[in-house]
């Protein structure tokens, strides 16, 4: 429900910076309250339903993509941009480091009370938003993942279980 906050808000204002025009297909809102109506467990991806199981399976049998493109395993978005023994979260990870202290990070939660980092790496981005952004912290209400990620506090999908179960599955093949 509140799509707007986060994924579509950013890719929108991202793609907007740099004039073009995002058009999101699935905000229909037939499709989506459709969708949401549907029990979390049919949605959310395990070790044998991968990540958006029900739209590939959608288009299973109308031979429009082919098998091996329809089923294979997501990418991560940083997969695209550093190698796959070192994503580029592990290089943002060392960076942050190098520019947030551990004396900065305990000082997270006066500096920043609202949405307070919990890693350099959170720190690092949050200090930066506020650079750009002074006073403007009330637009992330909160730190949204999907339910699923569980306990996750790393936004990366190079952390979340099934991405790593889907890439060991593929590095086998």
């Amino acid at each position: 429900q509140d799509l707007y906050l986060y994924d579509v808000l950013r890719a929108d204002r991202t793609t907007a910076a740099h004039g073009l025009e995002l058009r999101v297909p699935f905000l229909d809102h037939a499709f989506t309250s459709y969708y949401l109506s549907l029990p979390a467990s049919e949605r959310a991806p395990t070790k044998e339903r991968a990540e958006k199981y029900l739209l590939r399976k959608a288009f299973d049998d109308l031979d429009l993509i082919p098998s091996e493109i329809l089923w294979r395993p997501k990418e991560a978005f940083s997969d695209g941009v550093a190698a796959k023994k070192k994503s580029l979260f592990q290089y943002m990870q060392e960076y942050a480091e190098t520019q947030v202290s551990d004396a900065d990070l305990q000082r997270a939660s006066t500096l920043y009370p609202t949405n307070t980092p919990k890693t350099k790496e959170a720190f690092l981005y949050r200090s930066i938003f506020d650079k750009y952004y002074p006073g403007q912290q009330h637009l992330t209400p909160y730190m949204w993942l999907p339910k699923w990620c569980g306990d996750q506090t790393d936004p990366s999908a190079r952390v979340l279980n099934h991405y790593k179960e889907q890439q060991g599955d593929a590095n086998k093949s």
